[in-house]
């Protein structure tokens, strides 16, 4: 499934895969504020998680779209893409 979803960064941390050698990005959040999916309803994220993503995200509020897969009762969140528009992060972030 595939979600928006607005977090504040706390902290991004690079992995290497040591088979493929393939670089991700682990990107640590809190406060997530909205969810939404493909359809249009709103979902629940936990208060803290993480997100890999293939670059670093800074530290701040980030508009994602983002992949939802669970595995043996956990959630996992791959992101697909960065909204960077500012001005809907600040809006959506102080909840107008």
């Amino acid at each position: 499934m595939k979600m928006f979803m607005l977090v504040e960064v706390i902290l991004s941390k690079k992995s290497v895969n040591p088979e493929s050698g393939k670089v991700v990005y682990q990107s640590f959040f809190n406060n997530a504020k909205k969810v939404m999916g493909e359809d249009g309803k709103e979902g629940f994220l936990p208060d803290t998680g993480k997100v890999k993503f293939d670059h670093p995200l800074s530290k701040g509020w980030h508009l994602l779209m983002v992949k939802i897969s669970t595995y043996q009762g956990q959630v996992f969140y791959t992101g697909l893409k960065e909204i960077k528009d500012s001005k809907i992060i600040q809006a959506l972030s102080e909840g107008e």
